[in-house]
């Protein structure tokens, strides 16, 4: 869990490698003009995002689950390449490209 600029994440207790190299074989497999460019210089981290502008008290009850424990999982129907685009009124979510399993 990180509280690095607000935001509260999860990483992976098992698979994290394989979510990894998923992501590099699909970013290379993508054309340039959906990538946008040279793949990111650092290996990217596996991890699902609780949280953003997440203050201490957040980032603690999740750290002690005295909200309760979070246990998820699920069955991957689909891939899909999505950008970012962060803001002061929050997040937006683009698709850029999506493939079906």
């Amino acid at each position: 869990m990180s509280n690095k600029d607000g935001v509260a994440w999860l990483g992976l207790e098992a698979g994290a490698g394989d979510v990894i190299e998923t992501a590099e074989v699909v970013a290379a497999a993508c054309p340039a003009d959906i990538t946008m460019g040279a793949p990111p210089k650092r290996t990217p981290a596996a991890h699902l995002t609780i949280a953003r502008r997440a203050d201490r008290e957040l980032i603690a009850a999740l750290e002690t689950r005295s909200l309760g424990s979070l246990d998820a999982a699920w069955t991957i129907d689909r891939i899909a390449l999505v950008r970012s685009h962060l803001g002061p009124g929050g997040s937006r979510y683009e698709t850029l490209h999506e493939v079906t399993l």
